[in-house]
């Protein structure tokens, strides 16, 4: 009798000692002239490579060392920001993107964030291929507007997970703005002429039990006239070959439909308007990954553009 009660007395010590708390050093990040600082779980850490792994317009993005579970986040100047009736809006706009029969089913939460306006949705979808759920806030500054998207495992820590993500959320704070907001875009990996711009954000192979090899591109594409275009424009204006083959579009597998990818490729028949941007990603097919996929912009439309590189090796290093 006394070895087991040893042993329970063991076990809650252990499970004790393992509940959740807020890293005390603060993460910080800059983005459209405002700069913030917030507080992730002790056991997440930075992810340095946010725009590769989600967007080019993610400005800080982190991940779990115990579990699947991730975040990142995006963010705007308050000012480019509808905020009349948000949180219904949103609430319709993301019912549609997780494919919910009835937007009201998505679980909606407004509250303050150092007295200004916030608000928190939960999903469930998919993150790298396992069930998962989307914790969603946005939050508002004096000067910004965040987005914050946490993905949270659906295992046996998602409760205890979902109230440390709550508090890393409401822990972001706005610590400055610039005197002078910079709208100058890099023009690393981009292709740019009086019509629109298209720039190259990321790229990883996705290995798929039911049809091999792919290659996923992501990229954005910003509308420069008032003629409406969608981010499918890219198959007409990009070329990609491999060691000398142009290489076949195709789309997604079934099993990454719900995922992340997923999400983007669905933007690609959405038309977008003048100085509107959309991310979204395009699939090809692969035979291996021993070299570079070569990206080969129109000549026509951009006649100085060079080829950009994406080496395949160099993400399995």
């Amino acid at each position: 009798m006394k070895k087991k009660l040893i042993a329970i007395a063991l076990a809650l010590a252990v499970l004790t000692g393992c509940s959740q708390k807020l890293d005390t050093k603060k993460q910080t990040f800059e983005d459209k002239g405002v700069s913030y600082a917030f507080q992730l779980p002790s056991t997440w850490e930075e992810d340095k490579n946010y725009q590769e792994n989600y967007s080019a317009t993610t400005v800080f993005a982190a991940t779990d060392k115990k579990s699947n579970s991730a975040m990142f986040i995006t963010t705007k100047q308050k000012s480019e920001v509808d905020l009349k009736d948000f949180a219904k809006k949103t609430q319709k706009q993301l019912g549609k993107v997780y494919k919910y029969d009835k937007a009201e089913d998505i679980y909606m939460k407004e509250f303050k964030v150092n007295k200004l306006p916030a608000y928190k949705y939960t999903v469930f979808t998919r993150f790298k291929e396992k069930k998962s759920w989307a914790h969603i806030y946005y939050i508002e500054t004096e000067n910004g507007f965040a987005q914050l998207i946490y993905y949270s495992a659906d295992d046996n820590g998602y409760k205890k997970r979902a109230e440390i993500i709550d508090e890393s959320a409401r822990s972001l704070v706005e610590t400055g703005q610039s005197d002078k907001v910079s709208t100058e875009e890099k023009e690393e990996n981009t292709a740019k002429n009086d019509r629109l711009a298209i720039k190259v954000s990321g790229y990883k192979v996705i290995e798929s039990e039911s049809v091999g090899k792919l290659l996923a591109v992501k990229y954005g594409v910003t509308n420069l006239k008032e003629t409406p275009l969608k981010p499918m424009i890219w198959s007409s204006l990009v070329t990609a070959s491999y060691k000398g083959q142009e290489l076949q579009q195709t789309t997604l597998p079934k099993e990454s439909e719900k995922t992340e990818l997923g999400e983007l490729e669905k933007q690609s028949s959405k038309a977008i308007g003048e100085n509107q941007n959309s991310e979204s990603v395009v699939i090809y097919r692969l035979r291996d990954t021993n070299g570079s996929v070569m990206l080969h912009f129109s000549d026509e439309e951009f006649p100085e553009q060079e080829e950009i590189v994406l080496d395949l090796k160099a993400l399995s290093k």
